[in-house]
């Protein structure tokens, strides 16, 4: 399926080297921007609505496939999560398409067509929120957004693990 593996490193690791950013905004070595974002140079023939619709026509379309492990996003929301999943667990997520989309479009614009996209992205958006996750307080506290690459950097590692 794709001619790699590819792993989630932070934004800051990840710049240092060959990367695909994912929702986010391209650093100086972004091979491929898989990003809604205007201006955020995804090609078109792979443009969608949201980021993970934009990673799927990737997974979709061999001919715009990069051998570059690395995959990122400079900031955290449901879609880039999700997306970044997607790309880590290719076939879980094509298998689960029409959810994963879903979910992403009801964390970005706060609209769903199926009620287990919208109580997804409300389960990802509790247990990153300082004030309300269950989380101990060390890993994602009330002062987690005073370091926010950190805070980046834990969430995404902590759900990537969960949803693995």
């Amino acid at each position: 399926m794709l001619s790699c593996q590819h792993h989630y490193l932070p934004y800051g690791e990840a710049a240092l080297g060959p990367n695909i950013v994912i929702d986010g905004g391209r650093n100086d070595n972004t091979v491929l921007s898989l990003s809604h974002w205007p201006k955020s140079g995804t090609p078109w023939a792979l443009k969608a609505d949201t980021s993970v619709g934009i990673v799927f026509n990737y997974l979709e379309s061999p001919d715009w496939h990069r051998d570059v492990p690395a995959v990122t996003n400079d900031h955290f929301d449901e879609d880039g999560l999700i997306g970044l999943f997607c790309m880590i667990e290719p076939a879980f997520a094509l298998k689960n398409k029409t959810l994963l989309i879903d979910a992403s479009r009801a964390g970005d614009f706060g609209t769903y067509e199926d009620r287990r996209a919208a109580r997804l992205a409300f389960a990802i958006s509790r247990l990153v929120d300082p004030a309300l996750s269950p989380w101990n307080p060390d890993v994602i506290g009330p002062d987690s957004f005073n370091d926010y690459p950190r805070y980046c950097a834990t969430v995404y590692t902590r759900l990537l693990e969960i949803m693995a």
